[in-house]
């Protein structure tokens, strides 16, 4: 069992045996975790964990090597980037792309084959038909909809069309 937590990082808690790890942010070690405050967590068909963060964007977790490998935004490379460094929600929907929530729109993760490669994101804002560029939640309907919420709005997506309401 994978455990995000506000201010103390990463924990693993095996019931079986009732031992945890605890992964936190060393500042002195460039291969510790990046953010001691996970939003949220996803693992994808590959086995990859994935971790949202509070300052430093989307992370892998390579549990062989116990590395953390990080994507974050840079402004001057959109598209190749997150859009923001805050990933509040995440989502890999039925058809195994990633989806995620920041404070600047919803971010689609596009995968290629090659599991080193760079990851490429499209981005999805108010410019989009969005009611609001802070997504903290993602659902998935029965039709392959995306349910995108703040707070404050629900927005559906339509992935076929990609019109809001």
């Amino acid at each position: 069992m994978w455990l995000g937590t506000w201010r103390s990082g990463l924990s693993k808690f095996n019931p079986k045996n009732e031992k945890s790890t605890s992964y936190q942010n060393d500042p002195n070690n460039p291969n510790s975790i990046p953010d001691d405050i996970i939003w949220c967590i996803s693992e994808d068909s590959n086995g990859q964990l994935w971790l949202g963060t509070d300052k430093r964007g989307l992370v892998k977790f390579d549990r062989q090597n116990e590395e953390f490998i990080i994507y974050q935004h840079d402004e001057g490379r959109l598209n190749v980037t997150l859009s923001d460094t805050k990933v509040l929600s995440m989502l890999i929907d039925t058809k195994g792309d990633m989806w995620l929530g920041t404070t600047t729109g919803l971010n689609r993760v596009v995968y290629n084959k090659d599991p080193d490669a760079p990851l490429i994101f499209e981005y999805y804002t108010t410019e989009n038909g969005l009611f609001s560029n802070t997504v903290q939640g993602i659902m998935e309907d029965n039709m392959g909809n995306l349910w995108l919420s703040n707070g404050d709005y629900l927005t559906e997506l339509n992935l076929k069309t990609k019109k809001t309401r």
